[in-house]
């Protein structure tokens, strides 16, 4: 996890999910502006999306990225649970990303679309070194838990990082996969008081339990726009990547 200042926002590191709860995606079909994803392995039952990628031509010169949809491995992550700290004591509110998103004229939870992939955030403000693409977002009800998650479809180029797409596929050397945020501020749980990176309690505060009410203090982020995800794990590399930050990254239904 890490966290710094970008102008007057932060970028945010972190709510990392373990790979075990990933999926493996097939493309099914692909027509010139749309393709269909299978998913659901032996025995399970499959479920299909179809997904518009008329952009991604677009974006791929910028990513220098293959824009042929054939070229990619497609993986699904539960990558935010709302309402929950992380192990970096930061959360992301329900409220907050189903908010709209005036600038990206979206919902924060899709302003995942169209933002590159990357391995452990390495390189991560960096266009033309992506590993891949995000091309989809969706936010989930869980009934089971009663809460929210974000999954992401993740597409990453197998032209540009066969070593990379092959660790993914047979699951080997994967420890997880993490995203980045750009936050205007953070909002103190206890307090109900903003506070930023610089601030002196910033670190102060979290991960106290307040004596009158006895909760957990964390922050939460305001004025989330999301901008990454990478894939973490050492691949052969010698670089282990972070350790998973969201353990409550558990999904019930599979991409629909």
């Amino acid at each position: 996890m890490s966290e710094l200042e970008l102008g007057n926002r932060s970028i945010v590191l972190g709510a990392s999910v373990e790979a075990e709860y990933s999926r493996l995606c097939h493309l099914d079909d692909a027509r010139p502006q749309q393709f269909v994803l299978a998913t659901g392995g032996p025995g399970e039952p499959k479920y299909y999306q179809e997904i518009d990628y008329s952009w991604l031509p677009l974006c791929a010169d910028t990513y220098q990225i293959s824009p042929d949809i054939k070229d990619y491995v497609f993986t699904q992550v539960p990558i935010i649970t709302t309402g929950i700290p992380n192990r970096n004591l930061q959360e992301f509110s329900f409220l907050e990303v189903s908010s709209w998103d005036v600038n990206q004229g979206q919902p924060v939870y899709k302003t995942f679309i169209g933002k590159p992939t990357y391995t452990n955030h390495k390189n991560n403000t960096i266009p033309h070194l992506a590993k891949g693409v995000h091309f989809d977002s969706n936010l989930e009800y869980v009934p089971r838990y009663d809460l929210y998650k974000i999954n992401v479809l993740l597409g990453f180029d197998k032209k540009k990082d066969p070593g990379l797409c092959e660790a993914i596929i047979q699951k080997k050397g994967v420890t997880g996969y993490s995203m980045g945020a750009m936050v205007e501020t953070f909002l103190d749980t206890v307090s109900g008081k903003f506070i930023g990176l610089k601030d002196p309690g910033y670190n102060a505060n979290k991960g106290t339990v307040d004596r009158a009410t006895g909760r957990l203090r964390y922050l939460s982020c305001v004025g989330v726009t999301y901008f990454e995800t990478s894939c973490l794990g050492d691949f052969g590399r010698g670089d282990p990547g972070e350790p998973p930050a969201d353990q409550q990254a558990i999904s019930d239904l599979v991409w629909e």
